[in-house]
């Protein structure tokens, strides 16, 4: 006869077992403190935080916790999300529909616009870092860049200023997915120093179509997605793979990231891995990938790969099992954070902890979800550690999503939840 002791341990390692072997998770708005399912934006800083940028804000994530910046919360002027990127010191720079681009550098966040800057047009569709470190944007009226001192706009040399996607070559050419709208034509335009050349899409049997995404697998590959089909360029010569031809699941590529030697596509309807001539496809289907449009994908420092869609939030796919990063579990007592509440959702109460770099007043409230203060759990000076902790009872309130907001000096972090009642 089993003993309890001996029952409780098997039943502990299998339920590790299944932990390690998770190949696939969603979050979604409903269990994680996005503040919208459709993403546009993602990125992965050099310390393993994930960046998204959605519909409704901003949001990072660090393995623990979400921490959401908006309109109200953040000096964030748009909260439409279109693009993201950063580069090797962990600056993330933001691209938005209708506002230019915001710079988040250790906490300080610079706007720039139209106005104030090189940017050729404030609704920005893509941004990549160059060799060197320097951020290009790609805009709905050409591509410029910012080496912190100086914009250049190429605008004025480009063959179609309406910029669609960015992306450096192993040689240092700089690839601009651009399209005509009026006579529905996508071209290919290269950048290297002064000198530009083009490759019209069309006469490549890729007809009626915006370049979406561009990836480079090595000194001679490059991969280009598209609205009507894949290209392979290899030194030059274009291969195009289309659903009709090829084990693609969909035409429409939106998003190409490259792992090892593994070619990642996201497409309409589907994921597929391509690592030479071996094609992996992910169909969806319950449980792991929704039939979806796969906005963007990211390869984080565990190999974990990051799927953004057009509805259904994030998905993260690992082959083996997602491992999970245990660095960031540790509260470092040198970090402003307040972690997710837990539990969430919940009914009435759950906790806040939080973490303070520097002894200060500091205020932890909570708002409903138009903005209205509900209830202040401190208002008081603190001492700077990890571990403060205090509890929150909604008894009172009406069931719905609420924020709570935690403001230390000049530091503040916002987190989602959801009563349920």
């Amino acid at each position: 006869m089993i003993s309890p002791m001996a029952r409780f341990l098997i039943i502990s390692l299998l339920t590790l077992t299944v932990c390690r072997a998770q190949e696939w998770k969603q979050y979604t708005v409903s269990n994680s403190a996005l503040p919208a399912d459709l993403i546009y934006g993602l990125t992965v800083t050099p310390d393993g935080t994930l960046w998204a940028g959605t519909a409704a804000g901003l949001t990072s994530y660090n393995g623990v916790t979400w921490t959401t910046f908006d309109t109200v919360n953040s000096p964030l002027p748009d909260p439409y999300i279109t693009a993201l990127a950063s580069d090797s010191t962990g600056t993330v720079w933001v691209g938005m529909g209708y506002a230019g681009v915001a710079r988040v550098k250790n906490g300080v966040w610079t706007l720039f616009d139209s106005s104030n800057s090189g940017l050729p047009h404030n609704t920005i569709f893509d941004i990549t870092i160059g060799p060197d470190g320097t951020p290009w944007f790609a805009t709905d009226r050409g591509v410029a860049n910012y080496n912190g001192t100086i914009w250049r706009n190429i605008a004025p040399i480009m063959v179609e200023p309406r910029s669609r996607a960015l992306a450096f070559d192993r040689r240092g050419v700089l690839w601009m997915g651009t399209y005509d709208a009026p006579d529905f034509r996508g071209y290919m335009e290269y950048l290297k120093g002064d000198s530009l050349w083009f490759t019209i899409l069309s006469k490549l049997d890729l007809i009626s179509t915006h370049p979406w995404c561009m990836a480079a697998v090595d000194d001679s590959t490059m991969f280009v997605g598209t609205g009507n089909g894949l290209a392979k360029v290899v030194n030059g010569h274009w291969t195009i793979y289309h659903k009709q031809d090829s084990p693609l699941p969909a035409n429409g590529i939106r998003s190409l990231s490259v792992t090892g030697n593994t070619v990642l596509i996201g497409t309409a309807s589907g994921y597929v891995e391509l690592t030479g001539d071996d094609w992996k496809v992910h169909q969806p289907s319950a449980g792991t990938l929704p039939n979806d449009v796969i906005t963007r994908i990211v390869v984080d420092r565990n190999g974990n790969r990051w799927l953004a869609t057009a509805s259904s939030g994030l998905i993260v796919h690992r082959p083996g099992g997602i491992i999970a990063d245990r660095e960031q579990s540790r509260p470092n007592p040198n970090e402003f954070i307040l972690q997710q509440n837990y539990p969430n959702p919940f009914n009435p109460s759950t906790t806040f902890t939080f973490t303070l770099p520097q002894s200060g007043h500091t205020s932890l409230r909570i708002y409903n979800a138009v903005g209205q203060e509900v209830a202040t759990l401190v208002n008081e000076s603190l001492d700077a550690g990890v571990g403060h902790r205090f509890r929150f009872n909604g008894g009172h309130l009406a069931g719905g999503v609420y924020v709570a907001r935690l403001i230390s000096g000049n530091r503040m972090q916002a987190v989602k939840m959801l009563l349920v009642k």
